[in-house]
This record gives structure tokens, C-alpha cells and sequence, in this order.
């Protein structure tokens, strides 16, 4: 990529319900998009579907547990977006 070309770059948050577990609660997997390309990974967190806020990507927030999975995410898309920003530095 030239340093002229602008990027796109997405984080997303979203929940597996087809692979939901035994206790009902279904993995977190992380989708990050770049220049249209994606991947998906694992965060290898569970949460019950219910408590998903699909439009914010996070959990409602309202237990001590869904308050860590949010601040969990929140460190996953602050990691993402240095090291993709570190990529671009280089690129430069």
C-alpha cells in the first residue's frame, strides 16, 4: 500500500449462538477488517446470548463478570488497533 492510500480498519465484537456450550453461553470471537479483508479470531470468553448488545458489541454490563468481559474487550481492540497502527507507522 502506497502512503498516499488511505485504509479502512474495523474491530467488531460478536457472538457464535450455533456454538453455544453446555451452560448456554456462546464465544465471543473478534472480527477485524482491513481494506475489506477479514479474519476472525477467538477471544476465547463465553457469554449467555442474552446479555449481548449486538449493536455495541459488548455484554449489558450490568454483573461484576459482564463488566470484566468489557473491560477484556476493550483491552482486545486497544491491542488490535496499536499494533495495526504500528503496522501503518512502518509502512510510511
Amino acid at each position: 500500500m502506497k502512503a498516499s492510500q488511505r485504509s479502512t480498519f474495523k474491530v467488531v465484537f460478536l457472538i457464535q449462538k450455533g456454538k453455544c456450550r453446555a451452560d448456554g453461553k456462546a464465544p465471543i470471537l473478534a472480527r477485524i477488517t482491513v481494506n475489506k479483508e477479514m479474519a476472525h479470531f477467538s477471544t476465547k470468553i463465553y457469554i449467555s446470548p442474552d446479555r449481548w448488545i449486538p449493536e455495541e458489541y459488548r455484554t449489558k454490563g450490568e454483573t461484576k463478570e459482564e463488566k470484566q468481559v468489557n473491560e477484556i474487550l476493550l483491552d482486545f481492540y486497544s491491542t488490535i488497533k496499536r499494533k495495526y497502527n504500528d503496522m501503518i507507522f512502518r509502512c510510511m
